[in-house]
């Protein structure tokens, strides 16, 4: 993903940050976009990305409004659930005030 972000805009500053080691203050300071990644696990995003994106302070929530969002997830094959998955990290990206982009030629 990151390679594939980078070969598109090469100027870019891209970080790709495991939901273990993201850090709250870095949506924040400098941060234009939030791009959420899970594997579908039994018809669901992974219990760490929700936990990262329900333990947000409140105090930062207020300020995540400006950040643009998109949801991707991995699975096993066609029929796996990832429909509902992007769906639930998309939720989630607009419950924080966060607006996801639309990919209209994205294939689940």
């Amino acid at each position: 993903i990151l390679n594939g972000a980078l070969d598109l805009i090469p100027s870019c500053h891209i970080e790709a940050v495991p939901v273990h080691r993201a850090n709250y203050s870095v949506l924040v300071d400098w941060a234009d976009v939030l791009v959420l990644g899970s594997p579908v696990i039994y018809r669901q995003p992974a219990p760490e990305i929700l936990e990262y994106i329900h333990n947000i302070p409140d105090t930062l929530r207020s300020s995540l409004s400006s950040l643009r969002g998109a949801a991707f997830v991995t699975a096993a094959g066609a029929g796996g659930g990832q429909e509902m998955v992007i769906d639930s990290l998309n939720r989630e990206l607009t419950s924080l005030g966060i607006q996801p982009l639309s990919f209209p030629d994205c294939r689940y």
